[in-house]
């Protein structure tokens, strides 16, 4: 049992990265640690009435690079080694509640809180489709991952 100390929030994001845990708080802060070590690695401060990181995920193929998306509805591509950001995406204007890999390499799957669902080409940064679910904000998605390119989305009422 291990303890990771230093954020001053409430945690609400959590991703195993490698050999690396990044924890995202309340407050916008981004903590990546050593697990093996618990030292902290690196971290990111982002002015949440600027940026404030609702979502996290690691794109497939993209080394050392997180994927954060954010209550203002952008995202951002962070190299998590150089401690940079490699892109700035601007969007669909409503904020960002779950990002997921789809099958396709360079794919997200980018979930809203206005019910949008928008499929992402990050190295093209172009949207391929969007549909809309019709009960509330997407809180979950999932991808199957036995061949077949369907995606699940969950809302608060299932």
């Amino acid at each position: 049992v291990r303890s990771y100390d230093g954020h001053t929030a409430d945690v609400h994001l959590l991703l195993p990265f490698a050999s690396l845990l990044i924890t995202v708080d309340a407050d916008s802060h981004v903590r990546v640690w050593d697990i093996a070590s618990g030292e902290l690695y690196t971290e990111m401060v982002f002015e949440p009435s600027m940026f404030e990181v609702s979502a996290i995920m690691h794109p497939s193929t993209y080394l050392n690079k997180v994927l954060l998306g954010s209550r203002q509805g952008e995202l951002q591509l962070w190299n998590i080694k150089t401690n940079k950001m490699v892109y700035s995406f601007a969007g669909w204007k409503s904020p960002v509640t779950a990002v997921v890999q789809a099958p396709a390499i360079d794919t997200v799957a980018i979930g809203l809180q206005d019910g949008g669902i928008v499929v992402h080409n990050l190295k093209a940064d172009m949207t391929l489709m969007r549909f809309q679910q019709d009960w509330g904000p997407v809180l979950s998605m999932s991808f199957r991952t036995d061949g077949e390119p369907i995606l699940a989305t969950g809302s608060s009422v299932g």
